[in-house]
């Protein structure tokens, strides 16, 4: 699911670390989204 979110994010135009934890913030942007 990592890699999805990650994908997700980078449309958005939100940085996620390529590697570690996803932020909170952007998971419930995700999880809102989705």
């Amino acid at each position: 699911q990592a890699k999805e979110v990650r994908a997700w994010a980078k449309e958005q135009g939100i940085e996620v670390p390529a590697r570690g934890r996803i932020p909170a913030e952007v998971l419930e942007k995700y999880n809102a989204a989705n």
